[in-house]
């Protein structure tokens, strides 16, 4: 079946794929929002945790404003030995978003600026000017100037454009009732029983709830076990009320864009390798994208220099982080 063209189609309606939408829309754009789930903002696996500069970025941070749960000060860094680290800032350093409710807003509000949603609707397929999305076991053919990637780490548009699917990591993640927490600190575990890649978290919300997971490449719902065991002998007994799974991917590409293909947010592994975090990389990174489009769709300029750009803001970054990992991972429990 074929569809309504559109100037842009983006496949992926999580945070990234929705703030250029948002984006785009507000300019007049024609885009088409794809999401394989029935709904925006759902299943949720992430613990929210986002810089305050967010609230910096234009509508995108405007919206974030209206769903921070909880500010965030302070880190309690946990050794493998059970030493304690605690630093502490007089002015909140990150925030802590409910993620389900700021992705329903973000992919809302480009719908009510113009984008058209497509829930249950997967891209299986492109060539240089038409996409073919999966929708309700058919298919669809839609005509379209740009496509963006926003997969996250399925990867989809970055394997169309010869980029492989690499540094991903399992996470899971449990919510959690009845914590007796310090509200303003996050607690960071450290060690290879908690995590064999990066660390285990324990993040605090409103009202004692709070978010713990690890993102491990082996194991990761044993050491979620592992995790909440050490958690009850440092915050006392608690309910869990449920679990969930995702993914952080991390590294680096050596392209973002191919023709009228343009790669986003973790698609592009736009993340921070340390912490698997991207929310505010990929809202840089789509504000890069849709000024880069606005000039190929209204002046016909190249989307070649979207690459460069959004490296010069974030690269040096993104490389610190890569190299600090591969430090990291050289040291044992003990050291």
């Amino acid at each position: 079946m074929t569809v309504p063209p559109a100037d842009v189609v983006i496949a992926g309606g999580g945070p990234a794929g929705s703030s250029l939408a948002l984006r785009l829309s507000q300019k007049g754009v024609h885009v088409q929002l794809l999401e394989e789930h029935s709904s925006f903002g759902s299943p949720s696996h992430c613990a929210g945790v986002v810089g305050v500069g967010l609230l910096d970025e234009g509508s995108v941070g405007h919206l974030a404003r209206r769903h921070v749960v909880n500010r965030l000060s302070g880190a309690v860094f946990i050794s493998p030995s059970g030493r304690r680290l605690v630093l502490e800032g007089k002015k909140p350093a990150a925030l802590v978003l409910d993620r389900s409710s700021f992705d329903r807003a973000l992919a809302e509000e480009a719908g009510s600026s113009g984008a058209l949603l497509r829930p249950r609707s997967k891209l299986i397929g492109a060539s240089e000017r038409e996409v073919v999305a999966k929708y309700q076991g058919g298919k669809e053919k839609i005509q379209t100037e740009v496509l963006v990637g926003a997969t996250g780490s399925r990867f989809t548009v970055a394997r169309l454009i010869g980029q492989r699917g690499e540094g991903v990591i399992p996470g899971v993640q449990a919510r959690l009732r009845g914590v007796k927490l310090d509200p303003s600190k996050v607690l960071v575990y450290l060690g290879n029983s908690v995590s064999d890649e990066l660390f285990g978290y324990v993040v605090p919300l409103e009202s004692g709830d709070a978010i713990a997971g690890v993102c491990s490449s082996n194991r990761a719902y044993y050491r979620l076990r592992h995790l909440l065991g050490l958690l009850s002998s440092y915050a006392g007994r608690f309910k869990i009320l449920g679990f969930e799974a995702g993914t952080v991917v991390y590294g680096s590409r050596t392209k973002t864009v191919e023709g009228n293909k343009i790669l986003l947010g973790d698609e592009a592994l736009q993340t921070k390798p340390l912490t698997g975090g991207g929310v505010y990389y990929l809202t840089i990174s789509s504000r890069i994208a849709s000024q880069c489009i606005l000039r190929y769709l209204e002046r016909g300029e190249p989307l070649s220099s979207y690459h460069h750009l959004w490296r010069r803001e974030l690269g040096r970054e993104i490389n610190f982080g890569l190299r600090m990992k591969r430090f990291l991972s050289k040291l044992n429990d003990t050291t």
